[in-house]
């Protein structure tokens, strides 16, 4: 008598049963983690904001409520007063990178509503995508050709089929392989690195809908060196980059290059393919203040990223 099937069912149902009784275990453990996450993330948050308010009200202090300063000595036992120099230990950073979540740094796709559509704006777009999210598993399994233009297509389609619309969440096709992929994209990891290529981020960090600058793509002052290379490429942008921390070391001031900075550099490493009058009308170049302000919380294991803007 063969019992081999007989085993196999047997063999079969046991690991239903197993399957069905850690499950539930599972499932609160992936819960309790992103609970404890959560709270970490929201604890941190609120740490920096108390931190920020502290320093602005203290800032705020009036002068002649601090105590007077103490008599000087005699002067053959007063002490030499010592010039103050700027710290040479400063460390210089790269702002752009840290107003990459301002909304002014990112991409608007409000032009690519209008026709006729600029090829470079659309191109720019694109190539952000593409650089986004290119290396991702889902994106590169995808069975979609130029799945980046397929994206941005959706993107624009539905932006106008819903002009009252301010973000893309609610953006989501009916196939549902593109659904996935559409969904992915606009929700994020719920913590990225660029640099360490940790995650990818939700669409929005990098691509909104600005109704209040409806013909302008791309705030210079502010663009973050992702949206640079999307428009320039990666050498030009490291040229920007380079020019501004020279910038800082002669001044010790984060300024931008100047527009006809730009424009030379354009000329010059694209041979004449890109004029600087192809993409001027879609830039702004003021240095517009803006006071917003994102802060970040993380928990301890860097899984979850909780935010907040003032």
């Amino acid at each position: 008598m063969n019992i081999l099937p007989l085993v196999t069912f047997f063999l079969f149902l046991f690991a239903i049963l197993c399957s069905s009784l850690m499950e539930g275990p599972i499932v609160l453990h992936r819960e309790r983690n992103a609970l404890i996450g959560n709270m970490q993330g929201v604890r941190q948050l609120r740490n920096l904001i108390e931190v920020k308010k502290y320093k602005t009200e203290k800032e705020k202090f009036d002068p002649e409520d601090k105590p007077p300063p103490p008599p000087p000595g005699p002067p053959d036992i007063q002490e030499p007063k010592i010039s103050s120099q700027k710290n040479s230990s400063i460390v210089y950073f790269c702002k752009r990178e840290k107003h990459q979540l301002k909304s002014k740094a990112k991409l608007n796709l409000m032009p690519l509503l209008k026709e006729p559509r600029h090829l470079l704006l659309y191109e720019a777009a694109a190539a952000l995508i593409r650089e986004l999210y290119g290396e991702e598993k889902f994106f590169k399994q995808a069975l979609i050709k130029d799945l980046e233009y397929e994206v941005l297509d959706h993107l624009i389609t539905q932006s106008k089929a819903n002009p009252e619309a301010e973000t893309f969440d609610t953006f989501l096709p009916e196939e549902p392989m593109f659904r996935e992929i559409i969904y992915k994209i606009l929700k994020g990891t719920p913590a990225y690195s660029l640099k360490e290529k940790k995650g990818y981020p939700p669409l929005g960090d990098f691509i909104i809908l600005d109704k209040k600058v409806p013909d302008k793509a791309v705030n210079f002052c502010f663009a973050s060196p992702t949206l640079l290379k999307a428009f320039f490429g990666e050498k030009i942008t490291q040229e920007i980059l380079n020019e501004e921390k020279e910038i800082w070391e002669e001044q010790h001031k984060h300024n931008t290059i100047a527009k006809k900075a730009l424009a030379i550099l354009v000329l010059k490493h694209s041979q004449g393919k890109i004029k600087d009058t192809d993409y001027d009308p879609l830039f702004t170049y003021g240095h517009i203040t803006n006071p917003e302000k994102t802060f970040i919380g993380n928990s301890q294991d860097g899984q979850i990223e909780v935010r907040k803007t003032k």
